[in-house]
């Protein structure tokens, strides 16, 4: 046990030791700057484009490489995300994936770099404008997002692989 005199690191009173159970927030309604849509601030729990719902079986795979593995569900994945059931701001139109390298194996685990782009239905307030990428302004261009990157894990479970 650390203990400590200061007074600004002192609490005034003693950190509950009971757990708390969190409570989970109502969705609400929030009218985006410069537009007359009302956006659900759960939009994100409502995708549906998830990494966790990608996967493969072994069995399927089988025979198969495995530093294609990581490029086969990364690419299930934006294709999910072409679902029409996705939330507009999240919904690509078409992708394209550039370069996927294998970076790594650990126990059951591969893990990859991807090099991509996206074209999202929706530039206004995309989530794909977050994180690496280039053009992709409202206005300019024509409308896909490059160079974007991301790190991917690929899991393996006893029946399928599946992304983290």
């Amino acid at each position: 046990m650390v203990s400590c005199s200061h007074p600004l690191l002192t609490p005034a009173t003693p950190l509950p030791t009971q757990q708390t159970t969190p409570t989970l927030l109502p969705a609400t309604l929030v009218n985006m700057p410069n537009s007359n849509e009302l956006v659900p601030t759960a939009d994100l729990l409502e995708t549906g484009c998830q990494p966790s719902s990608v996967r493969v079986s072994v069995q399927d795979w089988n025979g198969k490489p495995l530093d294609a593995l990581p490029a086969f569900l990364f690419a299930q994945l934006l294709e999910e995300c072409k679902g029409s059931d996705i939330v507009e701001r999240y919904r690509l139109l078409d992708y394209q994936i550039e370069n996927v390298s294998a970076i790594g194996y650990v126990p059951d685990k591969i893990l990859a770099t991807v090099h991509f782009s996206v074209k999202p239905v929706k530039l206004l307030y995309s989530d794909w404008q977050a994180g690496s990428g280039e053009g992709g302004y409202v206005g300019e261009g024509d409308g896909w997002i490059r160079n974007k990157v991301q790190n991917i894990a690929v899991l393996r479970g006893s029946e399928w692989y599946a992304l983290e």
